[in-house]
């Protein structure tokens, strides 16, 4: 099942852009409030132009009538880590569906899936993937590419 109007694990094989452009094309103001997660390797936004990508992410969605977006960024591995020491990830929080919580007080059940969902979000070397443009040489890690509204 997909969170608020999020792509459904593994349906999003096109990139932040589409995902934006499908999410925005529902009427968001009939529905009554939207909510769109997003998930980010952090490596996607190191540096300023990381920063300024995400920005321009963010300013195309609510010019394309968008309404609420949230990020996570965090790796499947340091989910792992936080599982095996939650002692030094106390403060680790992650979006679980409609509300965050702190992973670590969460079920391991609930972990796993969240896991899971982390594992899924990442496209594939040499998959298609139109919205974040090239991937970087050595880690494989789509790279975002500032976006622009729909004329």
């Amino acid at each position: 099942m997909s969170e608020g109007i999020s792509p459904v694990q593994g349906a999003d094989r096109r990139g932040p852009t589409a995902v934006l452009k499908s999410a925005s094309k529902m009427d968001h103001v009939k529905t009554g409030g939207t909510l769109l997660n997003m998930k980010f390797t952090p490596s996607l936004l190191e540096g300023d132009a990381g920063i300024d990508n995400l920005h321009s992410l963010v300013r195309a969605y609510f010019k394309l009538d968008g309404h609420h977006m949230q990020f996570n960024v965090v790796t499947a591995d340091l989910l792992r880590e936080a599982r095996a020491d939650p002692a030094s990830h106390r403060d680790l929080i992650v979006r679980v569906a409609g509300y965050s919580d702190y992973f670590c007080d969460l079920s391991e059940a609930l972990q796993d899936e969240i896991i899971r969902r982390t594992e899924a979000h990442g496209v594939l070397p040499g998959s298609r993937d139109s919205g974040l443009g090239n991937r970087d040489s050595e880690t494989h890690q789509p790279r975002l590419r500032p976006c622009s509204p729909r004329s």
